[in-house]
């Protein structure tokens, strides 16, 4: 969390499933031709007062405490398309009463030419260039795959993603708790668009060229692409995760002297090849990273998981284990029954425990096959 201006954040980890887990929208973009080109997303509950953006008493204050979301679009390059470039563009967008749509903050993604930025509408209603850099989309080959994500974590932060890049760089050491000197790395850019990221009310995605787009995923939670098995699944979200650094991240908070979150945690348990994104990442991972059954290298999902993301229905402030425990399907790796509801419980409830889902989720022989040496009675 935060303190500052009056504004509050969280990021937990989700655990996710067959394609995602605790998400509100999952969209097949195929159905229709022009979908994958060109989708405009209207982003659920923004006018529900008090859903993303709630006012908190903390420490005898009043705050404005966000919710986290995240936005997933997953693609497919194909063939080229005459002479015209390759290109991916994704923002959010804030309208009006009068219906009148201004931009708050994009992506732009010239595969052709090797490069992105993002941008913003200033305060003096001018497009303006925040950030830019090289990348590379390996587009030339149909069949590539390619996802972008958004990581929108307060009013004025917001990570751009692409295939596991992060579309961002410069860190900053600030004090987290002056009572503990708790000191921490934050990202230096700040979203100082005309309009609050959480005033967004559409995504808006276009793509040209090669690029066609499959799906969109939206909500307080994570998503990877269909058809991954467990720990495919996990090597996809760890890539993109806030745990460790890339060295990117890693060189630069070196050069301002300090250690990049996480740095000697996660190089010294998973070794140097195990890099996320760190402050750059989508999600954070707990002690609880395990996403697999018997260890990430399987291909079965954990049938019970004891720390999934928590979504706006959990109080942010002073909860002891702000999360849900859930029974998730072994093979598809979605919550049982697909429905929150009947798949999981409060983090800190009694009754959450591995036994709730023992008639649920628990599958005998892929947990033997999952623990070789170990009967799945015991």
């Amino acid at each position: 969390m935060t303190f500052g201006k009056p504004v509050v954040v969280l990021t937990l980890i989700l655990v996710t499933c067959y394609a995602n887990q605790g998400c509100i929208s999952d969209l097949d973009l195929t159905e229709n031709a022009s979908d994958m080109k060109s989708y405009d997303f209207p982003i659920p509950m923004t006018d529900v007062d008090g859903y993303w953006v709630k006012s908190q008493k903390i420490r005898n204050y009043m705050y404005e405490v966000t919710a986290n979301r995240n936005f997933y679009l997953f693609g497919e390059f194909g063939a080229p398309i005459d002479d015209e470039p390759t290109t991916i563009n994704a923002g959010l967008y804030h309208e009006g009463e009068d219906g009148t749509r201004q931009l708050i903050y994009e992506t732009v993604i010239d595969c052709d030419a090797g490069n992105w930025k993002n941008r913003i509408l200033n305060k003096d209603n001018e497009i303006e260039v925040i950030l830019r850099g090289e990348l590379s989309c390996n587009h030339t080959i149909p069949g590539n795959k390619f996802d972008l994500i958004l990581k929108n974590d307060n009013f004025k932060l917001a990570n751009w993603i692409f295939n596991a890049k992060a579309l961002q760089y410069g860190v900053t050491e600030i004090t987290k708790d002056i009572r503990k000197s708790e000191k921490t790395v934050r990202p230096t850019t700040r979203v100082n668009s005309k309009y609050s990221t959480f005033t967004a009310t559409h995504f808006q995605v276009e793509t040209t060229g090669r690029a066609n787009m499959e799906r969109l995923v939206f909500g307080q939670c994570e998503a990877w692409p269909k058809g991954l098995d467990c720990a495919s699944a996990w090597k996809y979200l760890f890539a993109r995760s806030k745990v460790n650094a890339t060295n990117i991240l890693l060189e630069a908070a070196r050069n301002v002297g300090i250690e990049a979150p996480h740095e000697r945690y996660w190089v010294k348990r998973m070794g140097p090849s195990f890099n996320g994104l760190g402050v750059f990442g989508n999600n954070m991972y707990t002690p609880y990273e395990y996403l697999c059954e018997g260890g990430n290298e399987s291909r079965y999902f954990a049938f019970y998981m004891p720390i999934l993301h928590a979504d706006t229905h959990i109080n942010v402030y002073r909860v002891f284990k702000r999360a849900y425990c859930c029974c998730v399907d072994m093979v598809t790796g979605e919550l049982w029954r697909n429905d929150r509801t009947q798949a999981c419980l409060l983090a800190y409830d009694e009754s959450c425990t591995a036994n709730n889902c023992m008639s649920k989720t628990f599958v005998p022989a892929l947990y033997k096959a999952s623990h070789p040496g170990h009967e799945a009675d015991n």
